[in-house]
């Protein structure tokens, strides 16, 4: 008999959710409980790969003003036992595009965001 995923699912959208409020309202520490202490992240930015430890990432939540207008859609969620990977567009990010694809860990029983790689998108002539 298949265990049943749904209440895995839902706890991961929860994750994500929180991740995305973070962003919405500039705040780290709506992230932080949803997040690996040893989390990282990497990316293209500015035409070269740039990344290291979540810490980065809380840094420019705080430094950075709300993102108000941020729309986001969680577009895949695959879970394979105590591990996870969510993709998840989103739009007006800080005013950027990005791509995000997330791997998450299921660790004392919560899932938490262990590695954040990112695509921003270029931005469209006017």
């Amino acid at each position: 008999m298949k265990k049943d995923l749904r209440p895995e699912y839902e706890a991961i959208r929860n994750v994500i959710t929180m991740y995305l409020d973070a962003g919405a309202k500039g705040r780290s520490e709506i992230m932080k409980p949803v997040t690996h202490p040893q989390a990282i992240m990497w990316g293209h930015r500015d035409g070269g790969l740039v990344g290291g430890g979540i810490q980065e990432l809380y840094d420019i939540l705080d430094n950075s003003p709300p993102s108000r207008n941020l729309k986001a859609e969680i577009t895949c969620i695959d879970i394979i036992g105590q591990v996870a990977s969510a993709k998840v567009e989103s739009d007006d990010w800080d005013g950027e595009r990005y791509s995000d694809i997330l791997v998450l860990v299921k660790d004392n029983g919560h899932w938490k965001i262990l590695t954040k790689v990112y695509h921003r998108h270029p931005r469209a002539n006017p």
